[in-house]
């Protein structure tokens, strides 16, 4: 898991970040989505951005960093789309009761699936900017990562190591 450090602090930066995630960004013949999810917002990208956005003015929060983009990579052994897929909505889930919206999308263009999020800097329970501590990002770290590793490692989910969504 990493945090880029990309402030994404303009109108548009939000509007390419939820456009990249969704496969339709300015590299969209290079990028492969499997899936794009969301959780308090559209799962179209446009209407995403413009929630966000609308969302940040109302709260007068619409300067400084007002996204973050964090993106979980999985080993290249991993092929398991569905496994994947429970992790990226298990993930959004966390990030969501946490109190930040969330657009999310599983890309495949690489060798290994890989998971993009773009999270609100806003939460929307308290209106307030997302100011972590070193040791509350770590902690919230931690919870996404406990997350991810407990959806792989489950076996309650549906379909199977073996099982291939390419087709």
């Amino acid at each position: 898991m990493k945090m880029l450090k990309d402030r994404y602090e303009k109108d548009k930066d939000i509007q390419e970040l939820t456009q990249y995630i969704a496969g339709e960004g300015t590299n969209k013949e290079k990028e492969e989505v499997f899936y794009i999810g969301s959780k308090g917002l559209d799962q179209e990208h446009d209407k995403a951005a413009k929630q966000i956005i609308k969302m940040q003015r109302a709260l007068k929060k619409n300067n400084g960093r007002r996204m973050y983009h964090m993106i979980i990579s999985f080993n290249t052994s991993t092929k398991n789309l569905l496994k994947v897929k429970a992790v990226s909505k298990a993930v959004a889930k966390v990030i969501y009761e946490e109190g930040y919206l969330v657009y999310y999308g599983i890309h495949t263009s690489t060798d290994n699936l890989h998971i993009h999020f773009a999270i609100d800097s806003v939460n929307y329970l308290s209106g307030k900017k997302w100011h972590k501590s070193r040791s509350e990002f770590m902690s919230f770290r931690n919870k996404v990562l406990d997350c991810s590793c407990s959806v792989l490692a489950s076996r309650n989910f549906l379909g199977s190591d073996e099982y291939s969504a390419w087709n």
